[in-house]
């Protein structure tokens, strides 16, 4: 499971507008894509 520091290098490394603001909902189904 990624922290909070974890989740926003991966968004800016994606460099993915879909990756900004997630909630929790979206945040685990990122975690299981993953």
């Amino acid at each position: 499971m990624f922290g909070c520091k974890d989740l926003e290098a991966l968004s800016r490394d994606l460099k993915d507008p879909a990756y900004e603001g997630l909630n929790d909902d979206h945040e685990s189904k990122l975690y299981h894509e993953l």
